[in-house]
């Protein structure tokens, strides 16, 4: 299954023609795709890409959202505002 979505991303996915410049933060150094957001692992010995790193994303719950205060929770859509 894995190598259909392999195929199916180099035949319609993103080109990743357009990158960051190169980022350090906490001990890694990477690339940012600008179109998709992707990232992708650098060696400054090297000066080459790597292997793409893999993003774990974050969820913010709605009690972590209480915590904010009321005044910023105002910038929020109506379905997510708090009474």
């Amino acid at each position: 299954m894995r190598i259909f979505a392999t195929i199916f991303d180099f035949l319609f996915g993103c080109r990743h023609s357009e990158l960051s410049r190169v980022f350090t933060i906490g001990g890694q150094t990477y690339r940012v795709c600008c179109t998709c957001g992707a990232r992708f692992s650098y060696s400054l010995a090297s000066m080459r890409l790597g292997a793409r790193v893999a993003v774990v994303p974050v969820r913010v719950t709605l009690p972590a959202l209480s915590r904010l205060g009321r005044g910023s929770l105002s910038v929020l859509p109506k379905d997510l505002q708090m009474e």
